[in-house]
């Protein structure tokens, strides 16, 4: 009996086969590093014919995407080096979580407003003038023009009321 076989079968019956296929992902990184190198200098030879840049920008973008590939054949073969894990344990303090709890309780126990009081609370805030979403920036408008023309009738009203009532023509002399 072989040595190799007294424990049963062998444990690395595919090292073989992962040692193939890490060779040609290294034979493939090397063209790809290449097929990069000759993009970057395909971009650099452009002519001066190339008004905006289109040319250019394609053989820059084509070995931005090639180096992203070669990234992640480095990533694998870095795999099979040994193991690659990103592992983050976050912990919190009991305060932390004593705040969370709160937290959630005070949103369990929130109540919705009636429309009495979300008309009274509606009015504390101030709306903008002006948004970019076109749909929002015509209601804004005219919104902000129904209450420029409100305010506007109250100013008019106020001056008015303001001036007091003319007194009665004298019918004195002159009548």
């Amino acid at each position: 009996m072989k040595e190799e076989n007294a424990a049963g079968r062998k444990t690395d019956r595919f090292e073989s086969a992962a040692r193939r296929l890490e060779e040609r992902m290294e034979t493939q990184l090397e063209l790809l590093t290449d097929a990069m190198r000759g993009s970057v200098a395909r971009a650099d030879n452009v002519d001066g014919d190339d008004e905006y840049g289109h040319r250019r920008n394609n053989h820059i973008g084509e070995a931005v995407k090639i180096g992203a590939v070669s990234a992640q054949i480095v990533v694998a073969l870095g795999k099979y080096a040994g193991e690659f894990n990103h592992n983050i344990h976050v912990k919190r303090s009991d305060a932390k979580a004593e705040s969370k709890a709160d937290m959630a309780a005070k949103i369990r126990n929130r109540r919705r407003l009636t429309d009495e009081e979300w008309e009274s609370r509606r009015t504390e805030y101030e709306l903008p003038r002006s948004s970019s979403h076109p749909p929002l920036d015509r209601w804004l408008k005219e919104e902000w023009a129904e209450r420029d023309a409100e305010a506007a009738a109250e100013a008019a009203a106020a001056a008015k009321s303001a001036e007091g009532v003319p007194p009665d023509e004298n019918p004195g002399s002159n009548g």
